[in-house]
């Protein structure tokens, strides 16, 4: 090794290509549920299936309205690779400011600019709408909020529709009710408001009738597993 020193650029790449296949298959996410017989998803397995959904989405978005594939592709693929770096995921009723902070911090710290400019760009994204919450970031995020309103709804309509597609999964096959319960209780106003700001959102994802089931869904449930904060 001391005879044949490999150049640094060449290390640096292979660690940056190597260190997320190992770093996100480690945190085990919707662990609350896992525990209770919810099939176990990594953030890598996450990451893979997000990207597939919003490569399934783009085709149907394109109709109603203009936005920049490719970022938001990046974005997806990018979005979680601070978890691998903070080994954690937070649920999304758990996550907090200090939270994105700690992992917008840990994903730049670890890996700068490997992925550009381009590649920041997409990985902030996610949080361009909580720049009040981010005085570090925070120029830079209302910045880019400022450019790309459109293609951060999008990202969080694929978010927030990525849930609910893990806990659809899980009342399918296992029969779990209340992750499907507590999930559309969290989503549905979010959903509603996606309806009225992202063209094609209620098309394509929140039908009308998807709507109407998942109202009568929660309605059978009524007053039961009313979510907490940090419940195990």
């Amino acid at each position: 090794m001391k005879k044949h020193p490999l150049p640094l650029p060449t290390r640096e790449l292979v660690a940056t290509w190597s260190r997320p296949q190992q770093s996100l298959s480690k945190v085990i996410r919707w662990k609350k549920y896992v525990k209770r017989g919810s099939r176990p998803q990594d953030t890598l397995q996450h990451s893979y299936s997000f990207a597939l959904f919003a490569l399934c989405l783009f085709p149907r978005l394109r109709a109603y309205v203009s936005f920049d594939e490719t970022l938001i592709l990046k974005a997806v693929l990018l979005h979680d690779i601070g978890e691998g770096e903070i080994n954690a995921d937070m649920l999304y009723i758990d996550k907090s400011h200090n939270g994105d902070v700690a992992e917008c911090a840990a994903f730049l710290n670890r890996f700068g600019n490997s992925f550009g400019e381009e590649g920041r760009e997409a990985f902030l994204l996610q949080f361009a709408t909580k720049a009040a919450h981010m005085a570090h970031y925070q120029d830079e995020l209302y910045h880019l909020l400022g450019r790309r309103q459109v293609e951060s709804l999008v990202f969080e309509a694929i978010e927030r529709f990525d849930y609910l597609l893990y806990a659809l999964e899980q009342w399918i096959e296992r029969k779990k009710v209340k992750i499907l319960v507590q999930v559309l209780r969290n989503q549905v106003p979010h959903f509603d408001r996606l309806c009225l700001k992202l063209p094609g959102f209620r098309e394509e994802l929140w039908t009308s009738d998807l709507e109407k089931w998942s109202h009568d869904f929660l309605s059978v449930h009524h007053g039961k597993w009313v979510e907490q904060k940090g419940e195990k």
